[in-house]
């Protein structure tokens, strides 16, 4: 995934569990990096880089004008590492965007930061998935993977529709919090995702005979006393007695 992730134009930057655990790969003989040289691993083969990078060029073309999945390739290369060039050779540039990943992570508390915010957002978005999906119960009673995968596909609008109503609502908050001389700052807004869901019913009656709001005219802002209400109702598991939280 480094490697391809390189040929494709683009860093991949995953946050790893234990970066000091990792091992790392230099390029040509390994010279003296005294306490450093536990962390290493053996030495990139430039050889085979310079052999296979033009083919290596024409696997992320193909892949970047949709001549062939990324899926299917990375399978097929993934299945003979050892008997197909091509696979080691994208092997030995992953060992180098990998070690490079690896020694901006030690070095950068910035870079462990925003790895881990991006980290963070994607658990936030896989936790909006399993709270809507079919209201926490995550069942499915289709027999076939084609009425499964209809119906599941239907999540993806439910996200977007929570996310969008999100986002128009924490504007209008953020606006009423400066408005009232709070600090609400874009350097802290960066750092908000619109993937909460704890005020959200999943289970429950929908009606559907109320005001309609729209962008024109938006619900209102819970006050503060209604807010201090609504925290003192549980938050993991909403009644079934009437069918409300």
């Amino acid at each position: 995934m480094f490697g391809l992730c390189h040929f494709l134009g683009f860093r991949f930057l995953p946050r790893l569990a234990d970066p000091v655990g990792q091992r790392l790969w230099t390029v040509g003989r390994s010279p003296d990096y005294g306490p450093l040289n536990q962390l290493l691993a053996g030495s990139v083969s430039a050889r085979l880089i310079r052999d296979q990078w033009e083919d290596l060029r024409y696997l992320a073309g193909s892949i970047r004008n949709g001549a062939a999945p990324a899926s299917i390739l990375m399978k097929k290369l993934a299945s003979y590492p050892r008997q197909n060039q091509l696979a080691q050779g994208l092997g030995e540039v992953g060992k180098v965007e990998r070690t490079d990943h690896l020694i901006t992570l030690m070095r950068s508390e910035a870079a462990r930061r925003q790895a881990a915010l991006r980290q963070d957002r994607h658990e936030g978005a896989n936790s909006l998935a399993r709270a809507a999906f079919f209201g926490r119960r995550g069942m499915l009673w289709e027999r076939t993977l084609h009425d499964q995968l209809h119906r599941t596909s239907c999540l993806v609008v439910v996200m977007a529709a929570i996310m969008a109503w999100n986002t128009v609502y924490l504007a209008d908050a953020v606006e009423e919090l400066r408005a009232r001389g709070v600090d609400a700052s874009n350097e802290v807004l960066a750092h908000i995702a619109p993937t909460g869901w704890r005020h959200l019913n999943f289970l429950g009656q929908y009606p559907f005979t109320g005001p309609v709001y729209s962008l024109a005219n938006r619900r209102p802002l819970r006050s503060e006393t209604t807010a201090e209400v609504d925290d003192l109702q549980p938050s993991e598991e909403p009644s079934e007695r009437d069918g409300s939280w």
